[in-house]
């Protein structure tokens, strides 16, 4: 057997490319395929008629991402009430202990001196008054919030530690 080079296979898919020109002259141009029609290829809705629910996963994920923004926006909230429930706490702390140092001094001058530092934590002063040598005082914080969760108040106490009721170090505990 002998065998064929490349060269010699090329005219059989020459001739065969001419048969298929012949063919193309003599038919004519292959009949063109109809266009498809819209709604080919999509199963048709069962309850209502025949007809495509087109568009119906768009509704959806629109929905689920309101669901998640209202959530997200509820969080927000919250977490705005919280955080400005510890400021306002934290000032009001830090406000009773700065009245308390001027305690002797009288009511005014503790009180002036609260609300000097309540303002410094961004809080304001509603109240102030002294109970013996203890300041009590109540401070308000903005939450930035619109509605009913505008501020947040929060009170405290400090004053001198009565004699006998200290805890020493080793009462406290780790």
């Amino acid at each position: 057997m002998t065998r064929r080079r490349a060269h010699q296979r090329t005219p059989s898919i020459r001739a065969r490319e001419h048969q298929r020109d012949q063919r193309a002259v003599r038919d004519g141009p292959p009949p063109r395929a109809a266009p498809p029609e819209p709604d080919a290829g999509r199963p048709a809705c069962r309850d209502c008629g025949g007809r495509q629910e087109l568009g119906s996963a768009t509704v959806w994920v629109l929905a689920v991402g309101l669901v998640f923004a209202v959530l997200a926006s509820a969080v927000a909230v919250v977490g705005a009430s919280l955080v400005a429930g510890h400021r306002a706490q934290s000032a009001a702390d830090l406000a009773a202990l700065g009245g308390a140092l001027l305690a002797l001094d009288g009511e005014q001058a503790a009180c002036a001196r609260a609300a000097e530092i309540a303002s410094l934590n961004g809080a304001r002063l509603e109240s102030c008054r002294l109970d013996g040598l203890d300041v009590i005082v109540t401070v308000t914080v903005a939450t930035g919030l619109a509605g009913k969760a505008d501020a947040v108040r929060a009170s405290a106490r400090a004053g001198p530690v009565e004699p006998g009721l200290e805890e020493t170090p080793e009462e406290a505990g780790p």
